[in-house]
């Protein structure tokens, strides 16, 4: 097989690994921790933090914000390690930015509604309690467009990393 072969093959099955071990790095803080469920206080039968079963992500309606920031850990490197050589990567890094953006509020937004005990009783005052705190946090004021400035910190540090051993790969080939 020749070179080029070998690299059009190594090149989704590297990507899918680098996808994976984002995946691990993201969910590390869970794993360190045990991965035992939060308790739930809406269930049927009061029980203690010890009987908790084990789960892939720490579902609870207090924090939904946690799993968010689980998931999303290992993303904004993502768009350093495959670059924005094509247009395909430049519209994968905006979507990985709009995600970064809404999703947290997204997410802040349920989990204030989920968690508003009061409003459990009546769904659409729940969801308009949602609806209202999701454009309040999108906003400027809300904080969540401060997402981005380390996401666009670790995405342009993470490119020149990239292109500096890109260049020194290429200066060592021609040495």
């Amino acid at each position: 097989m020749s070179v080029p072969a070998r690299m059009k093959a190594i090149g989704p099955v590297s990507y899918l690994v680098v996808g994976m071990l984002a995946a691990i790095v993201g969910l590390l803080p869970w794993l360190v921790t045990g991965m035992h469920l939060p308790i739930q206080n809406l269930w049927a039968a009061d029980s203690v933090p010890e009987d908790m079963p084990i789960a892939l992500l720490p579902f609870s309606q207090y924090t939904i914000t946690l799993v968010v920031a689980v998931v999303v850990t290992g993303s904004a490197l993502a768009v350093a390690w495959c670059g924005l050589a094509s247009g395909g990567r430049v519209a994968g890094a905006i979507v990985s930015f709009l995600a970064l953006w809404i999703g947290p509020t997204l997410f802040t937004a349920v989990s204030a509604a989920a968690g508003t005990r009061v409003l459990a009783a009546y769904p659409a005052e729940m969801r308009d309690y949602g609806v209202q705190v999701f454009f309040s946090a999108l906003g400027g004021k809300g904080g969540s467009i401060a997402l981005l400035i380390p996401a666009v910190i670790v995405m342009v540090l993470g490119l020149a990393v990239r292109r500096a051993l890109r260049r020194r790969r290429l200066q060592v080939a021609l040495a």
